[in-house]
């Protein structure tokens, strides 16, 4: 088990991380939002606790994805934020709500459908 806890995160979420364009010392912080939002999930906390707990890691990382975004349209760099913030078809771009929707669930899921 400590095995798992040991590489089981770090190994995923450093792939994903890195495929994104999130820096790698930024990953210890996505890892403890992520960990926050699938506190409810996991059941490890009581509902209310962990659906404060979610809320706050939620809103802590949409700040940091709007920030990845804001960089990604002005500086696009070679990663999959700047390939959805540079998406079109048809004339019509990825909204924020799309974008961070996206970088979330492929941030928070990740990791964690990994470890199943």
């Amino acid at each position: 088990m400590e095995l798992v806890r040991q590489f089981g995160f770090p190994f995923p979420a450093t792939v994903v991380c890195s495929i994104l364009g999130v820096p790698a010392d930024d990953i210890n912080r996505v890892r403890d939002w992520t960990q926050g939002i699938n506190s409810v999930v996991a059941g490890v906390l009581p509902l209310r606790d962990a659906a404060e707990k979610m809320q706050s890691a939620l809103l802590a990382l949409q700040e940091y994805s709007r920030g990845m975004i804001a960089q990604r349209r002005s500086s696009p760099c070679d990663d999959l934020m700047s390939l959805m913030v540079q998406a079109e078809l048809e004339g019509e771009w990825l909204t924020e709500v799309e974008l961070l929707s996206t970088a979330e669930n492929l941030l928070a899921a990740g990791p964690h459908l990994q470890l199943q």
